[in-house]
């Protein structure tokens, strides 16, 4: 009898302890706040806060930055379209400036629970980021500052798909915050890319 007791005993306390020592995380629930970020971050090698005279820096751009041009047929159709950002929508105080859009860019509420994908940016292609040619006048045209390559833009669309086709939502945010990012350019230089078929 004194064996049995002491054989359940050793039991439970390897039981107990496996419970305790599992090293699988318990996954928390995605939530997404209501005034949620994405991030547009400077591409790798981008200079952060001195830019040459031909090419703005990381800062320069957040800061000038009007709006964002992109093309989206499915949604659009041949219509170009252009996202302003508010001054809220700048960090130009940490240490990687970032331009910053409502997470419900990429995500919104589900009817019935949970998130559905919104493909504006995703799904875009010919991105670029413009300043105001007279910060006074909305009318007076736009200047092209930086592109975000279509190739990355396409990777990224199949890395987030994946990411919530494998229902983690959590990693889709992330994809866009690590993968969505913003290249200094000219007009020029934009207009060569286009002419050579290289965006």
């Amino acid at each position: 009898m004194k064996k049995t007791i002491f054989y359940v005993v050793t039991l439970l306390t390897i039981l107990s302890c496996s419970k305790e020592d599992d090293p699988t995380p318990t996954k928390e629930p995605f939530y997404l706040a209501p005034d949620a970020m994405i991030y547009i971050s400077p591409a790798a090698g981008v200079t952060l806060k001195k830019g040459s005279t031909e090419h703005l820096s990381a800062l320069e751009i957040v800061k000038q930055c009007a709006g964002i041009y992109l093309r989206n047929e499915a949604l659009f159709g041949d219509q170009d379209v252009i996202y302003g950002f508010s001054d809220v929508q700048r960090d130009t105080v940490s240490a990687t400036p970032k331009l910053m859009r409502w997470a419900t860019d990429l995500l919104n509420n589900a009817p019935e629970g949970g998130y559905y994908l919104t493909t504006e940016f995703i799904d875009a292609n010919d991105i670029v980021y413009l300043r105001l040619l007279d910060p006074n006048n909305v009318e007076g045209g736009y200047d092209t500052i930086a592109y975000t390559p279509n190739a990355t833009v396409k990777q990224m669309a199949i890395d987030i798909r994946k990411a919530l086709a494998d229902g983690d939502t959590l990693k889709a945010y992330n994809t866009f915050n690590e993968k969505m990012t913003f290249t200094p350019i000219t007009g020029a230089e934009w207009r060569a890319l286009k002419d050579q078929n290289l965006q």
